[in-house]
């Protein structure tokens, strides 16, 4: 990938004031070869380093009068307090539910002790099958991207779909879209789930 394609990705993960200059000092930091593009390695190297300097993405624990909870802090200064009970529910009842789903031997079962559940929902089609469960004509499976390794655009477009198909049932998303899927924003997903 060059700088342009990087430069996309970014943006459509919701980084859209990332300048050429950032883009430049990223990726030839992690260019180990020089050549001007990222491989796949590298590319995963890259992933990797950014995870790790976001480790707070997924708060501090703390604990609440109902048991351990997480606290973010989000980009603009305001604080979101989830139960991590509550993430383990959720995960526990997805994976109950859908566990026998051949698109989603990737994803599932998933952990229900860690954050992974923020990770499983970043494609979009556990979003989408998890609306097809509860009512199978909300969209149509045909339409979903469903191949092992999807890019940006064929991401948002199941994360868009299974969005509509939510807001088509009467759940009401207000202020939720495909970036804070993407970004796994641990309050605005579980408030999807939820």
């Amino acid at each position: 990938m060059d700088e342009k394609e990087f430069k996309n990705i970014m943006i459509d993960m919701g980084h859209r004031k990332i300048t050429d200059d950032e883009v430049n000092k990223i990726l030839s930091s992690h260019d180990k070869n020089r050549d001007g593009v990222i491989s796949w390695s590298e590319f995963v190297d890259m992933m990797g380093a950014m995870k790790a300097q976001d480790a707070s993405k997924f708060g501090t624990i703390v604990e609440g009068k109902r048991g351990a909870m997480a606290q973010v802090t989000g980009a603009h200064g305001g604080t979101h307090t989830y139960s991590l009970e509550e993430v383990s529910t959720f995960g526990k009842l997805i994976n109950q539910v859908l566990k026998d789903d051949p698109d989603l031997q990737d994803r599932l079962p998933m952990n229900t002790e860690d954050d992974t559940l923020f990770h499983a929902f970043d494609n979009g089609i556990l979003l989408c099958k998890l609306l097809m469960y509860i009512d199978n004509n909300c969209l149509d499976e045909r339409a979903m991207n469903k191949k092992s390794n999807l890019n940006v655009y064929e991401v948002k477009e199941n994360l868009q779909m299974g969005i509509a198909a939510a807001k088509g049932l009467g759940i009401k998303l207000v202020g939720i879209n495909s970036s804070d899927f993407i970004n796994k924003t641990p309050h605005l997903v579980l408030a999807c789930v939820w």
